[in-house]
């Protein structure tokens, strides 16, 4: 009997150790377990390095243009800015991090679109990419027109069954009803464009037809958005036929005034059954020239000159 005493406090205290032991390991895992985390996206930051190129429609490289990039990393995010060389290549090196990201690319004389250039603007830094100088991630970038006026708006048109048509001044670019510019306080209005849409039944469909109003002018309808204008190919109407609950969206290119105005109408067609809508994105260069490349800049100018002229004549008239 007294040989099994001691054989009992030894396993009394056994377990009293393991459970101490366990209750500590738990409370510990407990404690580190942020640091841990802390130290998995630790490992996952290596070092990185990138080699990209931009070059301009042409392919031609384009030198000292902005690359503005992300770093991701266990610290968050890192931006930072990078000029393009002479051969238009820039480098990502000396920091870690587990992924790069190619957030824009900008310069005032040119202009970069995500949405149209296919090179990859987001690497994981896990292995899966290989950086290579002499093949260089390639990204494009549209080198714009010369700086020039532009006029920018916004405008949208409902075509219902008490309005058989609109008529529109690409310039001050208003959409009016039928004998509202007859009306209008302004004597400067000019029709540009009449618009209007047919329902038909049969069909369930709004036929929109758009016209030209000035002779030697005219439209070209194309699923291609271009920042100049054709030279050539203009007819005096355009025709659509937009079944009801769909959308269709057209780049409208407008020589009007017999080539004193060009304009890019970005528009969408949509229609319901009870009524048909022609949403626009204009852009007008009022100077005779093709280039609709906008520069705010300039635009911000004559809206400034535009409300000077306002002003002076709404005091003049008082």
């Amino acid at each position: 009997m007294n040989k099994l005493i001691p054989l009992v406090v030894l396993l009394t205290i056994g377990v009293l150790v393991v459970t101490s032991k366990c209750n500590h390991a738990q409370n510990l895992t407990e404690a580190d377990k942020a640091n841990r985390a802390d130290l998995e996206l630790l490992s996952m930051d290596k070092p990185i390095l990138f080699y990209g190129r931009v070059v301009d429609h042409l392919n031609t490289p384009v030198e000292g243009i902005d690359v503005i990039v992300h770093v991701r990393s266990s610290n968050g995010i890192a931006e930072f800015g990078i000029k393009t060389d002479s051969g238009g290549r820039f480098e990502v090196s000396n920091i870690k991090g587990n992924s790069i990201l190619i957030v824009d690319i900008k310069n005032r004389g040119y202009e970069y679109d995500k949405s149209v250039d296919t090179a990859e603007t987001s690497f994981e830094n896990d292995g899966s990419f290989v950086a290579k100088k002499d093949s260089p991630v390639t990204y494009t970038v549209r080198k714009k027109e010369p700086p020039t006026l532009v006029l920018n708006e916004e405008f949208s048109i409902v075509f219902t069954k008490n309005i058989p048509y609109y008529e529109i001044d690409l310039v001050k670019l208003d959409g009016r009803e039928k004998g509202y510019l007859e009306n209008y306080e302004s004597k400067n209005l000019h029709i540009d464009l009449r618009a209007k849409a047919v329902y038909s039944e049969a069909d369930s469909s709004y036929t929109i037809t758009v016209e030209e109003q000035d002779a030697n002018s005219g439209i070209i309808a194309l699923d291609e958005m271009l920042y100049v204008p054709p030279a050539s190919g203009y007819q005096k109407t355009f025709q659509i036929t937009v079944p009801i609950n769909t959308k269709v969206k057209k780049y409208l290119y407008i020589k009007g005034r017999a080539g004193q105005i060009y304009s890019r109408l970005d528009t969408t067609f949509k229609a319901t059954k009870e009524k048909a809508v022609m949403v626009v994105k204009g852009w007008t260069n009022p100077n005779g020239e093709r280039n609709v490349d906008y520069d705010g800049e300039l635009y911000g100018q004559y809206l400034d000159k535009k409300n000077a002229e306002t002003e002076t004549f709404s005091t003049i008239k008082k």
